[in-house]
């Protein structure tokens, strides 16, 4: 009896350990089929990539937009097949800058040792010409790799009175009342790496042609011939506004109106006013149409004025309905490249400050815009966080200030970064991190650059080239990753 209970009880445990063995074999199956589902989701199978494969390449600029002659690479049409970039399907038409004096076409393009200097100190140039002068922080990078212009803080211009005081200098547009070579002498001490003959031609082709040089010395020779009168220069920021308001001028020009006498009203706030004499310089809006040929004489020799807030698309100037030409659309038009010779992609450095200068008064206006229109943009709705700042400054005992709220679709704001990095969080939550990260970058000796480059140009002279080819190869890797599954499955 004893011997059958054994038995029976060796039996029954064998049983059991036979089931839980293949309970745990079936366990174990059903966890290396899940690992391995989880494995083939997050490393799927790599796609062997043939070593034949053609290098991507781009072409060339051949196409042209119909509205504007704007060139561009054929990849570069949007989701509707079209170049908009340029003009907006030409609802933005600029008149078209004449041609570029023979002095400024030769220095940009020629091999001479004149040239070489102008371009490789045009920055000094400028300024030493320049008729306003712009404040900013200049931090380039550190190295030694290409020239890069880098700005810190905040950008202003100012315009200096038409005498410089006991304690001050001569600069800027107080030295177009003194002879071409006085007014050399003057700029080369502040500048001695320049070439006077060089500042001597380029000053005397601005007193021809720029109406800028052309009205400082027409206020310098009235308040000559009227030493006890009260003159002053208005550089209008409407040119169609009434001159009924003020005295009427003696002289005007293209850009500005001289006055004889103060007993009108005084200019408009946007208005660039000069007096004979001044402790302080004033500032320019961003907004005043002088500001950029004042500052960048020798991209606009002949004083071509810039974005002004009176600029209308083409077709709704026949219509009741106005739409304003906005400073984004002006600039896009404007830095479009086309056929023939222009000065500004071909001055280099000064081109990149030209650039960075227009994005800043671009962004300029848009934190304008948000700040001015608190109201439409449903402020009320972040009571939460107006308690929130108003108890904060109670408990510490300071007073509140003015609250302007940036909206998340202002790109590179706080709420902006947020959203995104939100939302690149639930596509982790949702589909498991990331098995690729790839890091792509340009490439300057691409041939798609570097057959783009007219005469002595170089890719660091031209951020526009690179940033265009840039993002045309940053797609076609997209398309190659995405859609044809060159990694596996996304």
């Amino acid at each position: 009896m004893n011997l059958n209970r054994a038995v029976g009880y060796i039996i029954r445990n064998e049983e059991r350990r036979t089931e839980r063995s293949q309970e745990t074999v079936h366990e174990s199956t059903v966890r290396r089929s899940i690992r391995n589902e989880a494995d083939n989701r997050r490393h799927p199978k790599r796609v062997c990539i043939r070593n034949d494969v053609e290098e991507h390449n781009c072409g060339t600029m051949s196409e042209q937009c119909g509205f504007c002659g704007a060139v561009y690479w054929k990849e570069e049409k949007n989701t509707a097949h079209k170049y908009t970039k340029c003009c907006h399907d030409g609802k933005v038409q600029l008149a078209a800058f004449p041609d570029a004096p023979e002095l400024l076409k030769a220095l940009l393009t020629e091999n001479s040792p004149d040239a070489k200097n102008y371009r490789q100190r045009i920055r000094e140039y400028n300024s030493a010409l320049a008729f306003a002068s712009m404040g900013a922080q200049i931090k380039p990078p550190r190295g030694t790799g290409p020239y890069c212009y880098r700005l810190h803080g905040q950008v202003y211009h100012r315009v200096s009175p038409l005498y410089a005081s006991d304690q001050h200098k001569e600069s800027y547009e107080q030295l177009y009342i003194f002879d071409s070579s006085e007014a050399a002498e003057k700029r080369l001490s502040n500048n001695q790496n320049c070439l006077q003959h060089v500042f001597e031609k380029l000053d005397f082709m601005l007193r021809e042609i720029n109406p800028f040089a052309q009205s400082y010395l027409q206020m310098h020779r009235l308040v000559q011939e009227h030493p006890t009168t009260s003159v002053k220069m208005v550089f209008l920021e409407d040119k169609n506004l009434d001159m009924r308001r003020y005295n009427a001028p003696t002289l005007c020009t293209e850009v500005a109106a001289i006055f004889v006498g103060d007993n009108g009203e005084p200019p408009a706030n946007r208005d660039i006013c000069v007096y004979p004499v001044g402790e302080t310089c004033q500032s320019i809006s961003p907004l005043n149409q002088c500001c950029d040929p004042m500052t960048y004489p020798l991209l606009f020799p002949r004083g071509e004025c810039s974005w002004n807030t009176g600029m209308e698309h083409v077709e709704e100037r026949r219509t009741a309905k106005r739409t304003r030409v906005t400073q984004l659309q002006y600039y896009a038009y404007r830095l479009s490249q086309r056929n023939g010779f222009s000065i500004l992609p071909n001055s280099g450095k000064l081109f990149q400050q030209y650039i960075v200068d227009a994005y800043v008064k671009t962004e300029r206006s848009r934190l304008h815009f948000l700040r001015q229109n608190q109201k439409d943009l449903r402020i009320e709705l972040y009571r939460g966080l107006l308690n929130a700042l108003e108890c904060r400054a109670h408990n510490e005992n300071i007073r509140t200030g003015k609250l302007i709220i940036l909206p998340s679709s202002f790109q590179g704001s706080p709420r902006h970064m947020q959203q995104n990095y939100q939302d690149a969080m639930a596509m982790v939550r949702k589909f498991g991190k990331p098995d690729l990260f790839l890091t792509f970058t340009s490439n300057p000796s691409w041939s798609e650059i570097l057959n783009s480059m007219e005469g002595v140009q170089r890719p660091e002279d031209r951020p526009d080239i690179i940033v265009r080819v840039f993002n045309m190869k940053l797609n076609e890797l997209l398309e190659d990753i995405c859609k044809h599954g060159i990694f596996g499955t996304v």
